[in-house]
């Protein structure tokens, strides 16, 4: 029989017995939505467990800091750099042998504690830190200094009294949790000329100015470095050559090596930060980063998404035996038809994938159902969901939510919808094979003949 003759004959013969064919297909639709629905809650949660780690750090990155009183130096940035699997490196050195305090120019106000970082400046743009307002330092600039976004509260007015010389930040944080605007800070950061001021202790006279020039404001991501909220960030060569002038001024030891306070360490591909935090640990250094976390969390995601799964296959194993049933019945009332094609010289193989066909058409037609209404119960489960979010909202704004928005809780992509219309047919041929071997090598053509 040509593949034409199969499909119409096949058409014909599912709408001989139209409640039956249906009520079959309804089963299908009921087990490929169960499946589908089932995984996409475990896709929202994947979903929801990645934005949840992404908020908490950059997940292929891995903080080292030396063991005990070792040092991290310049040897030890080329060593790791050559370390298989990383793509860069960005080192962190913090002054500590001097007392460093920034002031304006006019002398008005003052931070004693600036939280002065030197970063190269090749590194701020590898690791992608953002700007506020401004831009980043480049090498040029050998006293260009960027802000973190909140730093400017950490100046004092020399002309209060104490306990009424700050501006209050903190008071941007609502009862609720949520945050405001925060208050005007006591001067402009982009347009005011800023003094860092070295010392020895709390010397008064063992002293050296550098003026700096502010060229942006970090936007705040602690996840990169706390600097970005409270600090502030120079080139570190332009930083440790300011230090060493003033020792050199004064005759102060100096040890000749740049020592740094820790490194960051960005792995090429996040499958490779287990490998990367092995071989900084076999290597003397200690690591931390975000991977042992997100292995525990998505293991458990992983756990539930199967256990999710695993009941939706329920519902889907029972519309299988459906598919047989109504298969069988079919075999049973159409024998004397399978007798007269035998008898006729139809090929055995035509027969078993005429009814192979039928139970593979209940399969399509049921799992394009369910993929389509697996997609629509989604986002009416998503939509009551989060009513009391979305009711607030414009339409425009809904639609984004529904669409793309980390908190919905069923998520269906579009490689699960069409994987399920292909699992759809799978399982319906597989239901209709035993069916269909027993018509065509079990039934012989003359018995079937004289069957009624």
């Amino acid at each position: 029989m040509r593949l034409l003759d199969l499909i119409i004959t096949c058409i014909h013969n599912l709408f001989r017995h139209r409640g039956r064919t249906i009520l079959t297909i309804v089963g299908v639709v009921v087990g490929c939505c169960s499946v589908v629905l089932m995984i996409s809650f475990g896709v929202a949660m994947k979903i929801s467990m990645n934005e949840m780690l992404a908020s908490m750090g950059d997940l292929s990155v891995v903080e080292v800091r030396p063991k005990g009183n070792k040092k991290l130096t310049d040897s030890d940035l080329k060593k790791i750099s050559k370390i298989k699997h990383v793509d860069s490196v960005m080192s962190t050195y913090s002054p500590s042998d001097v007392e460093i305090t920034v002031r304006t120019a006019d002398g008005r106000y003052l931070n004693t504690w600036p939280g002065l970082k030197g970063i190269y400046a090749d590194d701020l743009e590898k690791f992608e830190l953002k700007i506020y307002k401004g831009e980043l330092i480049k090498k040029t600039q050998k006293n260009g200094v960027v802000l973190g976004r909140y730093s400017v509260y950490d100046f004092t007015d020399t002309m209060r009294p104490e306990g009424y010389n700050t501006i209050d930040i903190w008071s941007m944080y609502n009862l609720d949790g949520t945050r405001s605007e925060p208050p005007d800070p006591y001067f402009d950061p982009m347009g005011t000329k800023l003094v860092l001021t070295i010392s020895e202790g709390n010397s008064k006279t063992r002293k050296m100015e550098f003026d700096l020039d502010v060229e942006g404001i970090f936007e705040e991501d602690d996840s990169k470095g706390y600097f970005t909220s409270f600090g502030m960030v120079m080139d570190t060569k332009a930083l440790y050559e300011m230090i060493n002038q003033f020792k050199r001024e004064y005759g102060i030891t100096t040890d000749s090596r740049l020592n740094y306070e820790s490194f960051r360490v960005r792995a090429d591909d996040l499958s490779t930060v287990p490998e990367v935090d092995n071989s900084l640990k076999s290597n003397g250094y200690e690591t931390s980063s975000m991977e042992s976390y997100r292995k525990q969390i998505e293991d458990d995601a992983n756990k539930r998404q199967l256990m999710f799964a695993g009941l939706g296959v329920i519902s889907l194993f029972v519309a299988a035996l459906g598919i047989m049933n109504t298969m069988i019945m079919a075999i049973s009332e159409r024998t004397r038809e399978i007798g007269v094609m035998k008898a006729l010289g139809c090929f055995v193989g035509d027969i078993r994938k005429m009814f192979l066909m039928e139970a593979g058409f209940i399969g399509l037609i049921g799992g394009l159902v369910g993929s389509i209404g697996s997609v629509l119960l989604s986002y009416i489960v998503n939509y009551v969901a989060l009513y009391d979010t979305l009711k607030e909202m414009p339409w425009e704004e809904v639609k984004n939510v529904l669409l793309t928005g980390t908190q919905r809780i069923s998520v269906v992509p579009w490689q699960l919808a069409i994987g399920a219309v292909i699992f759809s047919v799978f399982v319906g041929i597989a239901s209709g094979y035993y069916p269909a071997n027993r018509a065509a090598t079990k039934i012989s053509a003359l018995e079937a003949i004289k069957s009624d």
